[in-house]
């Protein structure tokens, strides 16, 4: 489980004029304060020692304070909008169905996974909100889901050395074609490197990532706000008392090289993720052996 917040502003255009209103009377920043709280459940078997095939549900909760500014800052309180407003979003996201084959033996330091999986569409979707924006209707920018079952795969490695642990992962997804909607979803690449020192139940983690994430489309179109290329410095701590669960708090702070059409600035990020891990049955012993 995670929770992250988020705070980003945009100025508005005549794209994003309210209807009815005189242009002397529009906003000139949407302020949009987020609250991510992200729940997953994971199940995985393992069906052989190097190979296991599992499913992660995701939940999904956002809590969203819109704020509506003049062009000189002020707020204009109780201003109401077709495009943001204070709500709380909570629905389950596009269930995913992954498998993991370990490239190296047991005995080997270094950990190396491959991993290929699908999205399935199960989370909720919503009509062209920039559609129905032009058209002065109010609109939802916020949806859990895709619409559409999407390809996944990635690759992993772990490393010690002395008394550090090196951990490098690339992954990609996104969408073949068009939901209902006439939406895709945007194709997205991530890598990630990082090292981490232990102590005791404690650890302390940096790291490096990347993020590519290439337009999603409305009815063919690139989307506006999406397509972005970012640096993603981070550092983090973990406690850790025991296997079964375990506490951390990550900052990041992404750096965009790119972005493409109007986009929101994303500020330093701050999450805290809770998880826990329980075996569901161990293997059987055979009799005799001993194991």
């Amino acid at each position: 489980m995670t929770a992250t917040k988020l705070t980003a502003n945009h100025a508005v255009g005549p794209e994003d004029y309210e209807p009815g209103l005189a242009i002397e009377d529009q906003p000139g920043f949407h302020e949009l304060s987020l609250q991510l709280h992200d729940l997953r459940l994971t199940t995985a078997l393992a069906v052989r020692e190097n190979l296991e095939i599992g499913l992660v549900v995701p939940f999904g909760l956002i809590v969203s304070d819109a704020a509506f500014l003049t062009p000189d800052g002020a707020e204009m309180v109780g201003f109401g909008s077709i495009h943001h407003r204070d709500e709380t979003l909570f629905g389950v996201g596009d269930i995913r169905a992954l498998a993991r084959y370990r490239m190296t033996p047991a005995t080997s330091d270094l950990i190396f996974d491959v991993r290929v999986g699908l999205s399935l569409p199960t989370g909720n979707i919503e009509p062209n909100p920039f559609a129905l924006g032009r058209a002065g209707q109010a609109h939802q920018h916020l949806f859990f889901g895709t619409g559409t079952v999407n390809p996944m795969g990635g690759l992993s490695a772990v490393l010690p050395v002395g008394s550090l642990l090196l951990d490098a992962d690339v992954s990609a997804s996104g969408a073949v074609y068009r939901n209902k909607y006439d939406y895709r979803a945007p194709t997205v690449i991530n890598g990630r490197f990082g090292v981490s020192l232990s102590a005791g139940q404690w650890s302390g983690d940096v790291s490096l990532g990347y993020l590519k994430e290439f337009p999603a489309e409305w009815a063919g179109e690139a989307a506006e706000n999406s397509g972005r290329t970012d640096i993603v410095p981070g550092i983090g701590v973990r406690w850790q008392p025991d296997e079964t669960w375990g506490l951390t708090l990550f900052g990041k702070r992404p750096i965009t090289v790119e972005a493409l059409g109007g986009q929101m600035e994303v500020p330093f990020l701050v999450t805290l993720a809770v998880s826990y891990r329980r075996q569901a049955w161990e293997a059987p012993v055979k009799e005799g052996t001993g194991h």
